[in-house]
């Protein structure tokens, strides 16, 4: 929950920004992100992940300085792509079998 939705006071799109930045790290992650109690913010481990460029925009405390929803699908579609390659070159060295949508890409 965006801290601003947390604390009560107004929100807008920021919120949605800040929610889909959570859902793009369990993605991502494949877990959910620490949370801090007395700090009430979000605990990261690391920012060495590949879609941090993405992520951590997104969490910030501050919505107004959250990035647009537009700019998040941007990057995310650089990172998809990148993402895509690097999964059909390890398939490619690994010489396994790939989805029939895949090989099309091929």
């Amino acid at each position: 929950m965006a801290p601003e939705v947390r604390n009560s006071t107004q929100y807008g799109m920021p919120a949605d920004v800040y929610s889909l930045g959570i859902l793009l790290f369990e993605v991502f992650e494949v877990r959910l992100p620490a949370f801090d109690q007395v700090r009430q913010t979000i605990m990261l481990e690391s920012y060495d992940f590949m879609a941090a460029p993405v992520i951590l925009p997104a969490l910030n405390t501050d919505p107004e300085y959250r990035p647009k929803a537009r700019e998040i699908a941007e990057q995310y579609s650089s990172l998809f792509l990148l993402i895509q390659t690097r999964a059909l070159s390890r398939a490619r060295s690994r010489s396994l079998s790939l989805p029939p949508r895949l090989k099309l890409l091929l």
